[in-house]
């Protein structure tokens, strides 16, 4: 997979990220919020010396090819909604439709 491919993909051409020392805190394929800016049409695995950046472009495609990956998550700062839909996407099962029920006091 090349970085068009990823681009056509994903539909931009930009992630936004935030790494902590845990792990990934923050991604978003809009050019907002995270602390870091990836520019995907300028990106080259050879030339890149940002271990970061490589890592984070390494397990997008191993997301993409697989729908799995192996990046160490940093978690910490979810909210209780954030954890139950966090807890509940991990239950689902390939090709499965799943209904969520949350408690009535519980907000967004």
């Amino acid at each position: 997979m090349n970085m068009k491919d990823i681009i056509d993909f994903l539909e931009t051409d930009t992630l936004s990220y935030t790494f902590s020392p845990k792990g990934l805190q923050y991604l978003s394929l809009n050019n907002n919020y995270g602390s870091e800016q990836l520019d995907l049409k300028s990106f080259s695995m050879e030339k890149e010396k940002d271990p970061m950046k490589l890592l984070l472009i390494k397990e997008t495609i191993n997301f993409l090819e697989t729908g799995m990956h192996n990046m160490a998550l940093d978690l910490s700062g979810f909210t209780p909604f954030q954890q139950i839909v966090l807890n509940s996407i991990r239950e689902i099962g390939k090709g499965s439709i799943f209904n969520v029920n949350l408690p009535r006091n519980l907000k967004a």
